[in-house]
């Protein structure tokens, strides 16, 4: 891609990771690339649901475009100090299988598009709440053993004139 087409596509796609950025602190390409126009929604999910081989196949744009547009994204999220991590895309089906995002397969290029990037406060939250998870015991609920329950309690306690209520186990136990 030429220099002068490239400015106003990083442009594009520095207001649709902004936005992302602002509202989810996580920035995808899939994302990105929607919301500049190049992939359609209704294409993602259908590539999702295993109905679409690679998602490269439905994008608007040819593959000298798509690896531009995925550089810029990383160059942007770099300046703004995001963290990169790798995710697997998978089916939205039962047999969960992993989905392709390019024809040819290239790690390189799969690895730049399935790169999500993480706005450090969120990965600072995050490592926040796995600190604490591993040094705090889990709340455990304090219930109440069934025999001990008002109504369990009410049911046994004798009515004037009445003989103890004993619980169905002991029942058929003799007295004394």
């Amino acid at each position: 891609m030429n220099p002068p087409r490239r400015a106003p596509l990083a442009a594009r796609i520095a207001e649709v990771a902004g936005q992302a950025l602002s509202t989810r602190q996580v920035v995808t390409p899939i994302e990105v690339l929607t919301g500049i126009g190049w992939l359609p929604a209704a294409q993602v999910e259908s590539w999702r649901r295993g109905r679409v081989l690679y998602l490269e196949r439905v994008a608007g744009a040819n593959l000298a475009k798509l690896n531009t547009a995925l550089r810029l994204l990383a160059d942007w999220a770099r300046h703004h100090g995001l963290t990169p991590s790798e995710t697997v895309y998978v089916t939205w089906t039962q047999d969960r299988r992993r989905l392709r995002l390019t024809k040819t397969g290239d790690d390189h290029v799969e690895r730049a598009w399935r790169t999500h990037w993480i706005s450090p406060a969120l990965t600072e939250a995050k490592r926040a709440r796995r600190i604490r998870q591993r040094t705090t015991a889990p709340d455990m609920p304090v219930l109440p053993h069934p025999a001990h329950t008002t109504e369990a309690i009410s049911r046994a306690a004798p009515r004037p004139g009445e003989a103890p209520c004993l619980p169905a186990h002991t029942a058929n136990l003799p007295y004394g």
